[in-house]
């Protein structure tokens, strides 16, 4: 009987076949400082917040960063070489609410992943 090669083995063939390494891929979750602060006190609630309460907002995040900007070096020292970032919570905010809440932060993961040496 002829057996189906299973498709992993397919795969580690096209990267043996192309790159003859492995890239050590990991997608930063935790770099996404509103979707984890949604992550932390709930979709419907931080929304809710973002609106009522931007000082709570604003200290949910920092601490989120700080944990973001530690596994961003976690993962870089380990060899990641491929960073992909998103903060997919941010399509459903309006562009002011995101330049006053998100954007800075999002420049400022940018910046320190940059500051670290870690080249793409």
């Amino acid at each position: 009987m002829n057996k189906k090669e299973p498709k992993r083995s397919r795969l580690i063939f096209f990267f043996y076949g192309f790159s003859h390494k492995f890239f050590i891929h990991r997608r930063l979750r935790t770099l996404r400082p509103l979707a984890e602060a949604c992550d932390l006190a709930g979709v419907e609630n931080m929304m809710l917040q973002l609106m009522i309460d931007p000082d709570f907002v604003n200290r949910l995040m920092d601490k989120c960063m700080i944990t973001a900007k530690a596994f961003a070096k976690a993962q870089i020292e380990a060899g990641c070489e491929i960073i992909g970032m998103g903060d997919a919570v941010c399509s459903q905010i309006d562009l002011d609410t995101y330049n006053f809440f998100v954007r800075d932060r999002h420049q400022e993961k940018i910046d320190y992943i940059h500051g670290t040496g870690w080249q793409n």
